[in-house]
């Protein structure tokens, strides 16, 4: 009833609006912005598409584009010949254009990510891009062509390098779950817990349980012409230093 009562103060836009003072939150969409995907070795090697017997398969041919070596390059870990990972080269000037359009306010990115040096963890070999095809996860971007969502981790180090870069202020970065009860989520759902116990329970052990959304999601927050003073999300267990290598 009540989203009934406001959807008229709903407007779609189809570019960033100018000199904006608000909010702009960015809910799992840095996950699904295109990545390079690269292999290390004496030349960088960058993955591409080809066909073979009428079916796509990665080919992978040194690396040409000036943007993804030098982006591979000012990485802050040095990673083995041989290693394969991706990264997201929109991402420096996407931070850009959300700073450009605004002119006072908060940012707020929640998604699925790691800092570089967990992202680019030896143990990482392959990345993290993961397809999704009925409900089910697994690595081949190559099949059920059209059908399935194709999405990689986020470098939060990227992004907060990128929002500093912009003239923005790093305010915080955390876990979901530590985000959420930092904001008081068990009190807000106490109300409905005392209607709906089991259905309230399971939406809090999938937001805030480290298996679950709790630990794999981040929240990262910077500002633009705002206090500097830790909003209430970022209060406790505030983790911007792991973004930066010491």
């Amino acid at each position: 009833h009540e989203l009934q009562e406001n959807y008229h103060k709903i407007k779609h836009i189809d570019k960033l609006p100018k000199n904006f003072n608000g909010i702009i939150i960015a809910n799992e969409v840095a996950d699904a912005m295109p990545v390079n995907r690269f292999t290390t070795g004496p030349d960088l090697l960058e993955q591409f598409v080809d066909i073979q017997n009428e079916k796509f398969i990665p080919i992978n041919i040194k690396a040409t584009n000036s943007d993804l070596i030098s982006q591979v390059n000012n990485l802050d870990v040095n990673l083995p010949h041989g290693y394969s990972s991706e990264t997201n080269l929109a991402m420096t000037s996407w931070i850009k254009a959300l700073s450009e359009a605004l002119q006072q306010g908060l940012v707020l990115l929640i998604d699925y990510g790691y800092p570089q040096l967990e992202y680019y963890h030896t143990e990482r070999d392959g990345g993290t891009l993961t397809c999704f095809y009925k409900q089910k996860a697994h690595d081949n971007p190559f099949i059920n062509i059209g059908a399935q969502d194709i999405s990689a981790h986020v470098d939060f180090s990227l992004v907060a390098k990128a929002a500093v870069a912009a003239n923005m202020t790093l305010i915080g970065y955390c876990e979901q779950s530590h985000f959420l009860m930092n904001l008081g989520l068990l009190e807000l759902a106490q109300k409905q817990y005392e209607t709906q116990p089991l259905l309230t329970a399971k939406e809090i052990k999938l937001l805030t349980m480290p298996n679950e959304m709790g630990s794999l999601c981040k929240v990262i927050g910077f500002g633009k012409n705002i206090p500097e003073q830790s909003l209430a999300g970022f209060c406790r267990y505030n983790k911007v230093e792991s973004l930066f290598t010491p």
